[in-house]
């Protein structure tokens, strides 16, 4: 695998100044494509607006324009706060064909995100299947977790989703406890679901994975499988991680992420996903290169590299660059792999903080293709 393997495209540019699109990810059967993306105001931190859409029936070729969808529209909930679904990822679901997107929520008061109180507010995991005679989604429903006040606060934000051979979908999310009415440090769980076509329902949760020594906690997690083991990349604020399990619910301790040779792999605060391509496990990140201090987080570009699985390290003199660096972060991404011969890499160019279109970013969002 080389980046000369790596076919570029994109599916709009433009930027007013004022808002841009953030959280680009897609989902594929065969050559129905169904990418989400959402606006973000550029003038605040992480004010989100309605979920838009938009569809390629080509492959990738062509792409109607990202088009807001109702479902997604902002609701005031019973503490007058406005709601928003965000950190949204779709994936289609092969058992019953049906297009999902599960992502979490977020609220705000007046413009401003809405600071974490007791019995006020609380994430959760938002999900919407689409309606493909209407090229809608359908009103949005929420995983019901059955009361436990350990997951009152849990979303499913930025996290890949796996399908199991009958159908059931394994959902990373992250949660954070309450003691004495003040939130914990998140950690990060596995959810199992069944899915009718319809609804998502809590079957069984694995184990409670934390870094104690994060200041935050960890979250952002995404699964994958790969020769009947089973794989998390999580993100920290100081380190990515890394664990593996038997059954996809019961995960081993963290790792940070190494390369081979046994250096730290300096990717920090943002998250990091799987790709599977012929017969081979890669991993999609960002990381400090020694050319990218301008970029937020060092948030750009989007590098790869296969997977050592036995040792659960990154393969350093494998990496290519998937997407290009032109001063915007990358890092909100998706990446999908719907079968053994072709994977897709979606992302958008965040255009935060403002200045950063002096290096050539225009909020693109780029399409990378490889096989």
């Amino acid at each position: 695998m080389n980046r000369n393997e790596t076919k570029l495209s994109y599916l709009r540019e433009g930027y007013d100044g004022k808002r841009c699109f953030v959280h680009a990810r897609l989902a594929v059967n065969g050559d129905e494509m169904v990418a989400t993306a959402q606006y973000l105001n550029v003038q605040g931190s992480d004010k989100f607006d309605t979920l838009h859409v938009a569809f390629s029936h080509d492959g990738g070729r062509a792409w109607t324009e990202l088009q807001p969808d109702n479902a997604f529209a902002p609701v005031i909930d019973k503490y007058g706060l406005k709601c928003v679904c965000c950190d949204m990822t779709p994936m289609y679901h092969k058992k019953t064909g049906k297009f999902l997107v599960i992502g979490h929520t977020v609220q705000y008061k007046g413009d401003s995100l809405h600071p974490v109180a007791p019995g006020e507010r609380f994430r959760s995991t938002p999900y919407s299947v689409l309606d493909i005679a209407t090229g809608h989604f359908k009103p949005v429903r929420h995983i019901d977790t059955h009361g436990s006040e350990k997951y009152l606060d849990c979303g499913s934000g930025c996290s890949q989703c796996l399908e199991l051979p009958n159908g059931d979908i394994l959902i990373p999310v992250s949660f954070s406890e309450r003691i004495n009415g003040v939130a914990q440090n998140s950690k990060v769980t596995v959810f199992r679901c069944s899915f009718d076509g319809e609804v998502i329902t809590l079957k069984e949760t694995g184990n409670d994975i934390e870094v104690k020594n994060e200041v935050r906690g960890i979250g952002e997690a995404s699964i994958i499988e790969h020769d009947n083991r089973y794989f998390l990349t999580i993100r920290g604020d100081t380190y990515g991680y890394v664990c593996s399990s038997a059954d996809g619910l019961h995960f081993t301790e963290p790792n940070i992420w190494h390369w081979d040779d046994g250096e730290i792999v300096p990717t920090y605060n943002t998250q990091s996903h799987w790709m599977k391509l012929k017969g081979r496990l890669y991993l999609v990140y960002t990381r400090k290169a020694g050319t990218n201090d301008h970029v937020f987080r060092h948030r750009a570009p989007l590098w790869a590299t296969e997977v050592d699985t036995d040792n659960l390290t990154l393969k350093r003199e494998k990496e290519w660059v998937v997407v290009p660096e032109r001063g915007a972060r990358l890092g909100n991404f998706g990446v999908c792999s719907p079968d053994d011969k072709v994977a897709y890499v979606l992302a958008a160019e965040w255009m935060q903080p403002i200045g950063c279109e002096k290096y050539g970013s225009n909020n693109r969002i780029w399409l990378a293709t490889l096989s």
